[in-house]
Order: C-alpha cells, then sequence, then structure tokens
C-alpha cells in the first residue's frame, strides 16, 4: 500500500491522558485552534503465511515522511505548546518501521464478523539511521464475537499499546494494527463519543462492547450480501507518557447508539449518536464497524 495525505486540520489537543479543551480558547480562535498542518507519505508492504488452522504469522515494513507544523498565520495548540516551551518533533522527517505479529483468527467475516475471535500479538520497531526515530512498541488486541440470537451478537474489544524509546506526537497519534494503519485515539473505530484524535500519548489501552442487531441480512449475489446493523455501544480506556504507569483513575468513557449499512464485503455507510463526559453529544458518520 502506498499514499500520501495531506491532513490540513489534523487534531491536536496537547499531551497526556489529562489534556483539556479550552472553551475560551475555541471560541477566540475558532475550531483550528485545536488542529496542525501534517503531510504524510506511505509505503507499506506485509506479508502473511498460515502455520496452522486459525494460527498466522506476519511480517512487514512501513516507511513514512512526515511534514508536520503549526497553521501559518493561526493561533493554535500546537504553537502555543511549542513557544511554552514543549519538547515536539516539528517540520520534517522519515520514519522507517519494521513489524511482526502472530495472528488467531477464527472469525467467520473480516469486516462484519458474527462470531469467532481474532487475537493480534504486534511488534514493532524503528530503526536508528534509516530513519528519524528510534524506538520498540508492542501490542496486544482481542476481539469476541458472540451469538446470542440469529440476528443479535455481543462484541467484545480489548487492547493495549506499550512502547519504549521517543515517539513524536504524529507518530503516537498512530494505533498498531495488523494491517491498515489507523489514527488516533478517539473518533468512530477507537473511544468513540470522543472527538477524533482526542488523547495522544504512547502508550494505551481501550475495551469495547458493541451489541449488534442485523435487521435486514440477505443476498443479492453469491458474494455481496445487504445488512442493516443497529448497535448500542460503549468504550472506556486512556493512554499515559513515558515514566508513567497505568492506573485505573482519569479513565474515558462513552456510549451510545448507531446504524450500519453494509453493501457487499466490505461497503458500509452510517452514523453513530454518542455522548462522553468530555465531548458530550456526539453525531459522527462511520464507513466501518469500529471492529
Amino acid at each position: 500500500m502506498a499514499g500520501s495525505l495531506r491532513g490540513q486540520r489534523a487534531p491536536y489537543f496537547g499531551l497526556g491522558n489529562r489534556s483539556a479543551i479550552v472553551d475560551s480558547l475555541d471560541r477566540a480562535y475558532g475550531e483550528a485552534y485545536n488542529t496542525y498542518a501534517l503531510l504524510r507519505t506511505t509505503a507499506l508492504a506485509a506479508v502473511r503465511r498460515r502455520v496452522a488452522g486459525p494460527l498466522h504469522l506476519q511480517a512487514g515494513v512501513q516507511w513514512r515522511h512526515y511534514r508536520a507544523q503549526a497553521l501559518p498565520n493561526r493561533h493554535s495548540h500546537l504553537g502555543d505548546d511549542l513557544a511554552g516551551g514543549v519538547p515536539l518533533d516539528t517540520g520534517a522527517s522519515n520514519g522507517l518501521e519494521l513489524r511482526a505479529a502472530l495472528l488467531f483468527d477464527t472469525r467467520d467475516e473480516e469486516a462484519s464478523p458474527a462470531r469467532g475471535v481474532f487475537v493480534e500479538a504486534l511488534y514493532a520497531r524503528g530503526l536508528k539511521g534509516a530513519g528519524d526515530f528510534a524506538y520498540t512498541r508492542y501490542g496486544l488486541g482481542l476481539r469476541e464475537f458472540v451469538p446470542l440470537t440469529e440476528f443479535t451478537t455481543l462484541a467484545l474489544r480489548q487492547s493495549v499499546e506499550l512502547s519504549d524509546g521517543t515517539l513524536p506526537f504524529y507518530v503516537a497519534d498512530e494505533r498498531m494494527t495488523s494491517w491498515r494503519p489507523e489514527d488516533g485515539f478517539g473518533g468512530v473505530t477507537s473511544l468513540r463519543a470522543h472527538l477524533p484524535g482526542r488523547f495522544t500519548a504512547p502508550n494505551k489501552a481501550l475495551v469495547s462492547a458493541d451489541l449488534r442487531y442485523r435487521n435486514w441480512d440477505f443476498w443479492v449475489t453469491p458474494t455481496t450480501p445487504v445488512r442493516l446493523y443497529f448497535l448500542v455501544f460503549a468504550d472506556v480506556g486512556r493512554v499515559w507518557g513515558a515514566g508513567e504507569t497505568f492506573a485505573l483513575s482519569h479513565l474515558h468513557a462513552g456510549g451510545g447508539v448507531g446504524t450500519r449499512l453494509q453493501v457487499g464485503r466490505g461497503g458500509f455507510f452510517g452514523f453513530d449518536l454518542g455522548w462522553s463526559p468530555d465531548a458530550h453529544l456526539t453525531f459522527t458518520t462511520a464507513v466501518s464497524l469500529a471492529y
């Protein structure tokens, strides 16, 4: 996979688990206050081999070129942190990351499972010299899908990511997966009912639960399902920085309801309506199930 993304409004709310949204600054400088400019070019390759049954090994390499900077001619949170002496890597840089994974997958489908489990044990190493960053990252993700009735599934997710080394804030914002990268702790694929990219730190933990009901479930062709999902969801998690230890205090929780229309194996569109103490009432569109 290769591509380039220019984010003229990438989210930045500050570092750490207890970063706050300052309403007075939002009102004074607009929604762009909590954003920055990020250009990111990616080349990613991975190979997976089945060892036995549902057990797979995977290896991969990712190269990324970054250019991160505060928004020019705009008052921003990132600009305030840089002016205040917060050590943040901005400007142009390159990252080369080697990856390995052990996967266990018994799901009946990848994009919209109704039964089975999926386990990811992940390892990634940033190479200094070949790139500008030296770090090691570890990830463990578990997903369980329990059919309660013919059309109702209880979906559970637990994940934790740990790091050793120095990760720039825009690398720490990238969540570990076994294939396509995902960004941000907050938003429709991680801590729902929170703003996208709301919390940034190199270590993350998340627990989720969905109750999913398929109101429609029929096949237009042998390879084209059409399904309409209604779901009730809840997420709780937190982040923490280098030198900190995980604690159950200051967890971030959110919950809500949503719907997804699935056409084909991987075509989704829907929305979530949720609430959290941090973001209050939120309405977001989505192009996948969260997990």
